[in-house]
């Protein structure tokens, strides 16, 4: 080689594994290979001639510490870069679960904020549940209430009936049992009625007072109303394909609890108010409710152009019941009297406790005729009814006067009027008889 192109060579042989090391760093450790190569390639060649020399042996220290350090340098980098690709993943992780947390924050609030509206909801529902006073205004909150509240579609909602002014009371076809007080398109067959579960009941040995859903004969949750033990309700419901069984049990049993309480208040002041309407002897009603009731008929009567009659009965000799029997044949037999007037009167007629041993019955739409065969048929009843005191049978009768509206009067006090002259004139005639007050 010749002089002058030895610091040529040289200075490539010095320079080539410096620039390996940033030609390569981190990864490309083939390529600083490759200058590291290329640096002996070019120190052999300045050797040519100058094996002895020493400027050629310190080349070739250079050229080693220089590949010494860039392995070092390299593996360092690689290492730092290894740190910084772990920060750099480890600070996705973590931003990629910050983004889940808050996706499942947000998630959370909104079902929450759904939950809070459905408990105000429910809330209102109930407050407004709670809030009636009678069956018809909690029929039609408590259908509106289901379907809001549970989803439901299909359902009976029974009570218990047999309560005075309830819809189990006198005249259902089902007194003192379950009754349906709202139907919701379960207008007959399976569920219409509290019989067809009492024969599901009998015939599967099912337990209709623990909640639970039945697969047959129709898929349906049965969910029974308590309170202190005893059965205020039934709620039963068709579930339709695809609808969650449990979700919707355990909805119905949670809104059953809720609404005990205004199924028990209406109970309750239903029973309180035919309480305060009704003779508590006799079992009929008292006098200002029959007024009440005859006002009602009157206006209905003007309003149709219809008629209505006036019973008025009196015991005969009642005082002398008292007198001679005593105070309680007198209650017995006043009692036994309003039962006898219950029995041979329609539903339609109103039967109440005049005063003392007087009775008032009201006939609405009653012809004549067939008023006089009500009351001849209650006369022979009444006469026929035999009462025990000791060891003695006593039998007692009634007076009967009968005025009709508009015959007789236009207004309530004419029409009582003028019953109370016919009454008065069977008493004058010899009493157990039947006066009508055309006939005076």
């Amino acid at each position: 080689m010749t002089a002058e192109a030895f610091p040529l060579y040289a200075a490539a042989a010095a320079a080539l594994p410096m620039l390996g090391v940033f030609l390569a760093a981190p990864r490309r450790t083939w390529l600083f290979a490759l200058f590291c190569a290329a640096s002996v390639a070019a120190w052999l060649t300045c050797g040519l001639g100058r094996w002895s020399q020493a400027p050629w042996w310190g080349l070739f220290a250079w050229i080693a510490a220089a590949a010494v350090w860039g392995v070092l340098w390299i593996a360092r980098f690689r290492a730092q870069e290894d740190r910084w690709r772990d920060d750099v993943a480890a600070e996705r992780r973590r931003l990629r679960d910050l983004d889940e947390e808050i996706a499942r924050l947000k998630a959370d609030t909104e079902h929450r904020e759904k939950e809070q509206k459905n408990v105000l909801a429910v809330y209102g529902i109930i407050k407004g549940l709670s809030e009636a006073l009678n069956w018809e205004t909690l029929r039609s909150r408590m259908e509106a209430a289901i379907e809001k509240a549970l989803g439901l579609d299909q359902f009976v909602l029974f009570v218990a009936g047999g309560t005075p002014g309830g819809p189990g009371a006198a005249g259902s076809s089902n007194p003192g049992g379950m009754v349906p007080l709202i139907k919701r398109k379960v207008i007959s067959g399976f569920g219409s009625q509290w019989s067809t579960l009492e024969e599901f009941k009998q015939l599967h040995h099912a337990d209709l007072s623990v909640p639970q859903v039945f697969e047959k004969p129709d898929r349906f949750l049965g969910v029974p109303i308590f309170h202190s033990g005893d059965l205020l309700g039934y709620l039963f419901a068709r579930l339709s394909a695809g609808q969650d069984e449990q979700k919707a049990l355990e909805e119905s049993q949670n809104f059953a609890q809720h609404i005990t309480f205004a199924l028990k208040r209406v109970l309750l002041f239903q029973e309180v108010e035919a309480l305060s309407e009704t003779d508590g002897l006799t079992g009929v009603y008292r006098r200002q409710k029959f007024e009440e009731r005859l006002d009602e008929e009157t206006r209905r009567a003007e309003t149709f152009k219809t008629s209505y009659c006036v019973l008025l009965l009196d015991v005969d000799h009642f005082k002398r019941c008292n007198d001679v029997y005593g105070h309680p044949f007198g209650d017995a037999v006043l009692r036994r009297m309003g039962g006898i007037f219950k029995e041979c009167v329609y539903e339609t007629d109103f039967v109440a406790r005049y005063g003392g041993e007087e009775f008032a019955i009201l006939l609405p739409r009653a012809q004549a005729e067939g008023v006089l065969r009500k009351a001849e048929r209650i006369r022979q009843r009444v006469e026929a009814e035999a009462f025990q005191s000791g060891l003695e049978t006593v039998r007692v009768t009634v007076s009967t006067g009968i005025a009709h509206y508009p015959r007789d009067g236009k207004t309530p006090k004419e029409v009582i009027a003028q019953a109370d002259r016919a009454l008065y004139a069977a008493k004058r005639q010899g009493r157990n008889r039947i006066v009508d007050a055309s006939e005076i």
